[in-house]
């Protein structure tokens, strides 16, 4: 697993910003969608717990 650059969906109901390879909701945004940085968003509980495990 790898920790990547930040990104986050541009629908506009998103709510986190993903950080992790191994994240399910991060790899469920369609490629059209991702948008770099963090977009104001809170971070992926899921992302976080997976990115302080690989550590």
């Amino acid at each position: 697993m790898a920790i990547i650059n930040a990104f986050y969906s541009k629908h506009p109901r998103a709510q986190r910003y993903h950080t992790s390879t191994k994240c399910g909701p991060g790899s469920e945004i369609p490629k059209k969608n991702k948008m770099q940085g963090r977009g104001g968003l809170k971070h992926c509980t899921e992302c976080a717990k997976l990115n302080k495990e690989s550590r």
